[in-house]
């Protein structure tokens, strides 16, 4: 019999596929789904768990939108056109934005095959290095923000509640806030 808080194989599969999902971790829905057959969770479950996922997703996307337009200060338009921006750096913020969203691959790929396309034999004047600078940056943008997720979520009620109001985790004292690490 489970105990209060365990999860089964079953459980942690479709959760793991809803997070999967969420992270356009393509990878991580094969390998789940290889993991679906040995146990006894369904492939209707396992439909239902992607479309938690991208439901979670596209509410991300929701909240961000609404941060940006708060940033900007108005309602974003969806006909954003910026005829001084160089088409080059519309490429290379969609190639780190690609990054950071886990979706990289078809992005920089199609980059790629364009310069093959036009004959230059790959990525030149200084593309390869441009190309490169927005990966990292990309990367640097995934890697805080999951650390700044990572710590709304350490300082939210549900690992306080998960924890209990009183428990030791090291330094918090009962009633600060900070009760769990």
């Amino acid at each position: 019999m489970q105990e209060f808080g365990e999860l089964s194989d079953e459980e942690k599969v479709l959760i793991a596929i809803g997070a999967a999902a969420a992270a356009d971790c393509r990878r991580c829905a094969e390998k789940l789904m290889g993991r679906l057959a040995q146990t006894k969770a369904s492939v209707e479950q396992a439909e239902w768990a992607f479309a938690e996922g991208f439901r979670a997703r596209e509410l991300a996307t929701i909240v961000m939108r609404e941060k940006a337009e708060e940033l900007i200060g108005h309602v974003l338009s969806g006909a954003v056109s910026l005829e001084s921006q160089p088409s080059e750096l519309g490429r290379l913020v969609r190639v780190a934005a690609a990054v950071a969203a886990n979706f990289a691959t078809a992005e920089i790929q199609g980059w790629a095959g364009d310069e093959l396309a036009a004959g230059s034999g790959g990525l030149r004047n200084g593309r390869k290095e441009r190309l490169g600078a927005a990966i990292g940056i990309g990367r640097m943008v995934r890697s805080k923000a999951q650390a700044f997720s990572d710590a709304e979520i350490s300082e939210s009620w549900v690992v306080r509640d998960a924890c209990g109001p009183t428990a030791d985790c090291g330094g918090g004292e009962p009633g600060s806030g900070r009760e769990c690490c």
